[in-house]
């Protein structure tokens, strides 16, 4: 990647391409400008999960952002948390492929293209495609409504219990191609630098 597209700061594209470099100057920027709190994992961790509900709070679509899949489940639980407690998820018992248990309202991901269940105008479910769960039947099979559309499609429970986790939080990996207001990036020591530049790279609106 020698350009960069879609930002509206100068600075931000130049902390962008000082952060691929590795020059300790994109560090400065994000300092500089509120961009990076530190902690323990746990107060860390929290900051996080609460800078997502302003977000939410506010109307914008927001998405947190981890390398591990440990940390992207503990994430995407404490999300769900909070939304049960707001009445904007009711739980069912249907497990997910992360362990978790799945609620009507919850958001979701599709881990894996599935191109016999199509919807909409012949398109299939995808690998990374994020959707809200509108109905589970006594199977555990998900009533599935994709994000941004009316297209809705149902999962049987076998997909659901392989293929489908929580979806307030992704891998590095998993936010490529995702198009949210705000993304919230969970750094450590094991957090490599092409992570870090991907995580800076999350596609905002």
């Amino acid at each position: 990647m020698d350009q960069i597209w879609r930002f509206h700061s100068a600075e931000e594209a130049d902390a962008t391409m000082c952060l691929r470099s590795g020059s300790t100057s994109a560090a400065d920027f994000y300092i500089d400008n509120g961009r990076l709190h530190t902690g323990t994992v746990d107060s860390v961790t929290e900051s996080m999960v609460e800078a997502w509900k302003a977000d939410l709070s506010r109307g914008d679509t927001s998405v947190m952002i981890a390398a591990t899949r440990d940390q992207v489940t503990t994430l995407a639980r404490a999300a769900q948390a909070w939304r049960i407690s707001t009445g904007a998820v009711k739980m069912t018992t249907t497990s997910l492929a992360d362990g978790s248990v799945v609620g009507i309202g919850d958001l979701v991901v599709t881990r894996r293209n599935d191109r016999e269940n199509t919807y909409g105008r012949g398109d299939f479910v995808r690998n990374g495609d994020t959707w809200t769960v509108t109905a589970v039947d006594k199977t555990g099979a998900l009533t599935l409504s994709r994000e941004g559309t009316h297209d809705q499609v149902q999962v049987d429970a076998e997909y659901a219990a392989q293929h489908v986790d929580l979806g307030y939080a992704v891998t590095v990996h998993g936010s490529q191609g995702r198009t949210v207001d705000h993304a919230h990036l969970l750094i450590n020591d094991t957090t490599g630098r092409d992570q870090a530049v991907r995580g800076a790279h999350a596609r905002p609106r």
